[in-house]
């Protein structure tokens, strides 16, 4: 068992919280903070630490001038494509600022025109392709409140592990189990909320063929 590269927390880190964890420990917190990350993200319905890659999603707009990527913030965007016949070349290649901006922050994409303000989006299915990089350069980058409750989510299991005497358990297929709740705690929720994917007007439409990065 390895620890993710994109874990909220090293080893090292866990440690300092958890002096007794010890090196026997070291598979078991792995897991741990692997397992953490995994339910931290989707509580919240995105990535956090960047994959090393850009994504490509494809949208379906109903009218609106601004849709909203899958995962924020947003690091750059590569290309964005809009087309009714979903031929995404160059004819059908937008333009930064002219044809449309960015809010990173949020992952908002605002359709433009070159002498006014926002238009709709080419409604229809999959009209628009965007391919994109977003997350968190590093953990350490994440918010520390989005940690706070990772590092918690360990130190509870581990606890909890350590008093019923089980320092790992396996089931047939041979995968780690009993180190993240079924649930979250409700104080746990409520650090996590804002930072949740939301449902504006125009909805998080996108959707991707796979979770594999482009590079």
């Amino acid at each position: 068992m390895s620890l993710s590269a994109y874990a909220l927390h090293t080893l090292a880190e866990i440690k300092e919280e958890l002096p007794q964890g010890g090196t026997g420990n070291d598979e078991l917190l792995t897991e741990l903070s692997n397992r953490a990350t995994a339910g931290v993200e989707a509580y919240i319905g995105r990535y956090l630490v960047n994959r090393g890659g850009a994504f490509t999603e494809h949208h379906n707009p109903e009218g609106e001038c601004e849709l909203y990527l899958l995962d924020w913030p947003v690091i750059s965007v590569t290309s964005v494509h809009e087309s009714a016949t979903r031929t995404y070349d160059a004819d059908s290649l937008l333009t930064a600022v002219t044809d449309y901006g960015v809010n990173k922050k949020t992952g908002k994409l605002t359709r433009l025109v070159t002498s006014g303000g926002p238009i709709s989006w080419l409604p229809g299915y999959r009209t628009v392709q965007v391919v994109y990089w977003s997350g968190y350069a590093t953990r350490t980058a994440v918010p520390s409140d989005i940690r706070g409750v990772a590092m918690a989510i360990i130190k509870r299991k581990f606890r909890d592990d350590r008093t019923h005497g089980v320092a790992s358990q396996s089931d047939a297929t041979g995968s780690m189990t009993r180190f993240l709740p079924a649930e979250l705690l409700t104080l746990e929720k409520e650090a996590l909320d804002i930072y949740r994917r939301v449902e504006f007007a125009g909805g998080r439409s996108g959707e991707r063929d796979s979770d594999v990065v482009s590079t």
